[in-house]
């Protein structure tokens, strides 16, 4: 049960947030400033004691600064095409994962199956399906 919540919980507040923006109408900046700074907040309070336990190196700083940086433009760039250009947002969504596995194979190696390839494609293209057969009303 604990690991289906591990499973559920990201899928639904990744999946779900924005949905939700989209929802409250508030403008990108609005919501990008309100997503960080929430999140920063709740972030603190949740790994406080672990931040100042487990200090990291100033490499492992900045190469986390650029973590973030790649987030930041993330989260700033799919806010405005949830506000501008809604009908694209399912393409955003599907090459997600493309990104995450293209990557996990190229930077760190991972080894890679047809049979993950070929869910992969399914996945991405049901994704983006979604959109195609019910492609949203842009927003003036």
């Amino acid at each position: 049960m604990q690991l289906l919540l591990l499973i559920l919980i990201p899928a639904i507040g990744f999946g779900g947030w924005p949905v939700a923006a989209r929802l409250a109408g508030t403008t990108a900046a609005w919501t990008n400033a309100i997503l960080m700074s929430v999140t920063t907040i709740l972030v603190l309070g949740y790994y406080g004691k672990a931040l100042i336990a487990e200090p990291i190196t100033g490499n492992q700083a900045f190469a986390m600064s650029l973590v973030a940086l790649m987030n930041f433009a993330g989260l700033v760039a799919f806010a405005i095409v949830i506000q501008k250009y809604p009908q694209y947002v399912v393409i955003a969504q599907a090459l997600m994962p493309v990104a995450s596995f293209v990557g996990t194979w190229k930077l760190i190696g991972v080894p890679v199956s047809t049979g993950q390839v070929v869910c992969l494609m399914v996945a991405s293209l049901g994704i983006a399906g979604m959109g195609y057969f019910t492609p949203p009303q842009p927003t003036p």
